[in-house]
């Protein structure tokens, strides 16, 4: 965090309700940072899929990503610091 704080990612803040805490912010150079970062990775990957699979499985790869929403949404419904229920499959 001290590296993050440093650089200027990040900044700290008194927590409005609990002085012992801390929030901890993203700057604009940190959102900057993480989105080359994440586009870096993107780029990464999408060359390893191409070099790797057939167009065949590229394309398996598509229709399962399709799939993958479905359980990430959920997830993205709980509350912050909920736990994951076993449920029937529902979409």
């Amino acid at each position: 965090m001290k590296d993050l704080i440093a650089a200027g990612l990040v900044r700290t803040e008194p927590h409005p309700g609990d002085g012992r805490r801390l929030l901890v912010r993203i700057t604009g150079p940190g959102r900057t940072r993480l989105r080359h970062e994440r586009e870096r990775r993107t780029r990464a990957l999408d060359a390893a899929v191409r070099d790797t699979f057939s167009a065949e499985e590229r394309e398996r790869l598509r229709e399962c990503a399709g799939l993958l929403s479905c359980p990430t949404a959920r997830l993205a419904r709980q509350p912050p610091g909920g736990r994951y229920s076993a449920s029937p499959h529902t979409r």
